[in-house]
């Protein structure tokens, strides 16, 4: 994004960090973490959570500025939502079809049955926002 941004160019972050979250804004974050390991067993790049001041540390040492940060967090919306919960157990299933092939494939599966039932114990919420804006000096 720096390396394109023309001088004086404005940019939008939005990136969810693993700090403060409610239990379901957690079962979230654990199954973000997850895919994410999934996807690194089957080589494609895709990073854990960072906390919420290891991404401003980051924004702010990129050298940009008129940095601004704003917080986002769900609390409104209904943990158990039906609709909501069937599209995250039906996230979860596409991994684990994903994985059928990887040596660690009952682990795995095992890990993501575990995630369905927090859902259903816990429910699930949008993991916290750190919304980032400013400019390329």
């Amino acid at each position: 994004m720096k390396r394109v941004l023309e001088p004086g160019g404005h940019f939008v972050i939005s990136e969810m960090h693993r700090d403060g979250q409610t239990e379901p804004q957690l079962t979230a974050v654990c199954i973000h973490h997850w895919a994410a390991e999934i996807d690194t067993a089957l080589g494609v790049r895709h990073n854990r959570t960072l906390a919420r001041q290891e991404f401003v540390d980051f924004v702010e040492s990129l050298g940009l500025c008129d940095l601004e940060f704003y917080d986002f967090v769900d609390i409104d919306s209904d943990p158990t939502d039906e609709a909501t919960m069937k599209q995250v157990e039906s996230y979860v299933d596409r991994f684990i079809q994903r994985v059928e092939e990887l040596s660690d494939y009952k682990a795995l599966k095992q890990r993501g049955e575990g995630l369905c039932r927090r859902l259903h114990d816990v429910g699930v919420q949008r993991e916290p926002v750190l919304i980032v804006t400013g400019k390329k000096q």
